[in-house]
Order: C-alpha cells, then sequence, then structure tokens
C-alpha cells in the first residue's frame, strides 16, 4: 500500500473517530462503530491503529498540532506583544474546553488518561514554553517588556496557566465543568494576564 493511501486512509479514520469521541466520549465509542462508520471491516482498522486509545492519542496529538498552527498564523498578523500574549490565554482556554468536549470526561478521567498520553502532553508544554518565551523576547525587544530572565518567566507563567487549570478541575463537585466554569476560568486567565504584564503595584510608589 502506497504512503499517500496509508496516510489517506489513517485521515480517513481519524476523521470518523474525532466525530464519535466529540458525540459520545472515549469510553463509550468502539472500534467496530469506527469501522462501520467509513466502511471498513474491524481487521483492517486494526492494520491502521491497535486500539481505541492508540486512535484516541493520534486525534488528541492532531488537536494539539491544529492549536499550535492555529496562532502561530494568528500572530503573523501585527499587534503588539502584550496583544499577542492575551490572544494566547484567550485561544488556549477554547483549546482546553475543545479537548476536554472531545473526550467526554471528568477531571478524574483526565489525570487516569494523562499517563496514557504523557508524552504528548510533555511536547505540546514544550511548544507552549517555546511559544511564550518568543512573545516575551519579542516584548523586551520592542521595549513593551522589561524582565530580568525570561526563560524562567515563561516557565512560571506556563506552570500558572496549568496550575489555574487544574484547580477548576479539582474544585467542581462532579468533577466536571460546564460552560459557565469555562467562561470563568478564560476571564480569570485574561485577568491573570493583566497582573504578568501590569503587575499590582502603585506605579506612584517609589
Amino acid at each position: 500500500m502506497s504512503e499517500q493511501l496509508t496516510a489517506e486512509k489513517r485521515k480517513l479514520i481519524l476523521d470518523a473517530a474525532q466525530s464519535r469521541f466529540a458525540r459520545y466520549g472515549l469510553s463509550k465509542v468502539t472500534m467496530d462503530e469506527i469501522a462501520q462508520d467509513i466502511g471498513m471491516g474491524k481487521a483492517s482498522l486494526y492494520y491502521y491503529f491497535p486500539t481505541k486509545e492508540s486512535i484516541f492519542q493520534e486525534v488528541i496529538g492532531r488537536e494539539q498540532d491544529h492549536f499550535l498552527e492555529r496562532i502561530r498564523a494568528l500572530f503573523q498578523n501585527p499587534m503588539s506583544s502584550d496583544a499577542k500574549l492575551h490572544l494566547y490565554m484567550e485561544k488556549r482556554a477554547v483549546y482546553l474546553k475543545e479537548l476536554l468536549n472531545l473526550s467526554a470526561i471528568n477531571s478524574n478521567s483526565f489525570c487516569q488518561l494523562k499517563p496514557l498520553y504523557s508524552d504528548l502532553f510533555k511536547e505540546f508544554a514544550h511548544h507552549e514554553l517555546i511559544m511564550i518565551t518568543q512573545i516575551l523576547k519579542e516584548g523586551e525587544a520592542a521595549g513593551e517588556f522589561q524582565i530580568a530572565d525570561i526563560s524562567k518567566t515563561a516557565e512560571v507563567i506556563l506552570h500558572m496557566l496549568r496550575g489555574l487549570r487544574f484547580y477548576y478541575m479539582k474544585t467542581k463537585d462532579n468533577n466536571s465543568l460546564e460552560a459557565q466554569d469555562y467562561d470563568l476560568f478564560a476571564t480569570e486567565m485574561a485577568f491573570l494576564t493583566d497582573i504578568i504584564l501590569y503587575g499590582i503595584k502603585n506605579p506612584n510608589l517609589k
């Protein structure tokens, strides 16, 4: 089988699986259903992916890539570095919502699944760190920011973002985020960005 045909088949499988995951959640989707959706025999499906989890893993990886591509494309438009940081936070909140909706899992399930996809999450965090670092470097070069240690600042920003996400996921009584929670999460991310950019010290005080 040619590489092009293999790639096309894999994309067909991933598209069908993503549609089912988004509608029913990871736990309620079967390999049989995915195969039926694309008119493929179950045995043929196993040729491309050995398990449902391996399909989900690739779907998540693909979504991560798409998110980063969209952000990079948006950053091609002229804007200040603080606008870039705000935009990144906004889109990151939307991405988290899409990710959790895709799997239809609660925070406990998310934490249970995370070890299976630790490499994906680590790679995504690495790309996030690069992106945040680049924003800070551009801002300092343009005279917008004054940062003592750009690398450490980028790491702390990323850690705060991840901490805020887990706070919301862990404090829900039913361990699942609802629409209003995502809105509040996005609002607090924007507020956090303002604190990072403008601080809390009175500028009139020495």
